[in-house]
């Protein structure tokens, strides 16, 4: 056989073409897994129901439970309403630290706190103040008891007060002051809480209100005027997130995966298309008789020299036998 049908004989093994559909149909399949295991997450699909279930027309609503009274005084009692408005005249709004005299009602807000519960506080606190009405005026509202749905970034141990009660420094913000942040000073900090300068945890807060305490950010270019925030003392009770099954893989893992798939599909597509448009067009119409007859030649004369057939011998030539 000659040189040049070897080199035209097929490799072993699949050819480029089958490879590149190989590759693509693996990664639909593995699009496919994706897609199925995202699907039967219950989270998935919980935006096409209510969360919140109306409740039946004829029900009746529960009574309130009766609360405990508080264990001392608090901003209930007359005494306790007028000295502390007296105090919060010495409140300076914007100061990064708070000065002595800040600590009297300070203190005061914080003994209104230990003496009552989170339910306590809870059912007599206002829920319709904003950011922007202790921002703006913040001497018409201190002392007002709130309460605050916080999305928690920070909280640190912040030591103990002046009537060794334990408190901790709390950093939130709500959904509807986007993103500018409340400074919170905790009674009793709830067990189990994580605790540190990152977080992302949902909690409930119930506090007294007090000055705009100021802060520089940590982004602040350096001799930057400091920004404020509200400063309210109070109780926070945490709302922890659901615990994800040890099975289920992380977020980031997810996302990679399936960059990678679509990755390689593109690949394995383009590749694909650019290997179809370098194939040659087989000859169209048939083939002239003059070229077939010609490879017919071509064949059988190379056969015949690779493989020649020995010659007769001569009528006319005999062996000394034979005569």
């Amino acid at each position: 056989m000659s040189r040049d049908r070897l080199k035209n004989l097929p490799s072993s093994g699949f050819r480029t073409a089958d490879l590149l559909r190989l590759a693509a149909g693996v990664s639909m399949l593995l699009l496919l897994l994706l897609l199925i295991l995202w699907a039967r997450e219950a989270d998935t699909w919980r935006w096409l129901v209510s969360e919140e279930s109306p409740a039946p027309a004829d029900s009746a609503s529960p009574e309130p439970k009766s609360l405990p009274e508080p264990t001392g005084p608090t901003d209930k009692d007359l005494d306790e309403q007028q000295t502390a408005q007296e105090e919060f005249q010495v409140l300076t709004d914007g100061a990064l630290q708070l000065s002595p005299e800040e600590m009297e009602p300070y203190d005061r807000l914080v003994r209104w706190v230990k003496h009552q519960s989170f339910e306590q506080l809870q059912a007599r606190a206002r829920k319709d103040l904003l950011y922007t009405h202790f921002f703006d005026q913040p001497e018409k509202y201190r002392g007002y008891l709130t309460m605050l749905k916080l999305h928690v970034r920070r909280a640190l141990d912040a030591g103990k007060n002046r009537d060794d009660v334990q408190l901790h420094e709390v950093w939130g913000f709500s959904d509807e002051s986007c993103g500018r942040p409340y400074v919170l000073v905790v009674v009793d900090y709830p067990p189990g809480m994580p605790m540190g300068p990152r977080l992302e945890e949902q909690a409930l807060f119930v506090g007294y209100f007090l000055k705009l305490q100021g802060y520089v950010p940590a982004e602040a270019p350096p001799h930057a005027l400091p920004e404020k925030a509200p400063l309210l003392i109070g109780r926070l009770k945490w709302f922890p997130a659901a615990v994800k099954p040890k099975g289920d893989l992380p977020e980031w893992l997810w996302w990679t995966v399936v960059f990678a798939a679509i990755v390689g599909l593109l690949i394995a597509n383009l590749s694909f298309f650019r290997a179809v448009k370098k194939r040659k067009p087989l000859p169209s119409g048939n083939i002239p008789a003059s070229k077939v007859d010609a490879d017919f030649i071509d064949d059988w004369l190379e056969r015949s020299v690779d493989s020649p057939e020995e010659k007769p011998a001569n009528e006319d030539e005999k062996t000394f036998d034979e005569i």
